[in-house]
C-alpha cells in the first residue's frame, strides 16, 4: 500500500536510499534467503553483497531511520533464518 501510494503521490515527499547491511548470516544459503525475504518486502531491494559476505547493500524506497530498518531485519528476517538454518 505505500508504494501504491507513493505511485500516485507526487507531492508525498520519500527518502530514498542504500543501507550497507551487516551481516551476520555466513553461508550462500543463509544470505540467498535472507536476499529473498528482503526482495519480497514492499519498499526494498537487495542489490548486492560484498565479496567479503560481510555486507549486503539494500535499496529502500523510503529511508526514515536507517539504524531502525537494520535493527529490524537484524532482529527479524535475519535471526528466523539462522535460527532455522544454524
Amino acid at each position: 500500500m505505500q508504494v501504491a501510494k507513493a505511485a500516485v503521490s507526487p507531492t508525498l515527499k520519500m527518502e530514498p536510499g542504500i543501507v550497507n547491511y551487516p551481516l551476520d548470516a555466513k553461508t550462500d544459503l543463509e544470505i540467498t534467503f535472507l536476499s529473498n525475504i528482503i526482495n519480497l518486502t514492499p519498499g526494498t531491494l537487495s542489490i548486492d553483497v560484498s565479496e567479503d559476505k560481510k555486507v549486503m547493500y539494500i535499496h529502500v524506497f523510503d529511508m526514515k531511520d536507517k539504524d531502525k530498518f537494520i535493527a529490524e531485519i537484524k532482529n527479524g528476517f535475519e535471526k528466523r533464518i539462522l535460527d532455522i538454518v544454524r
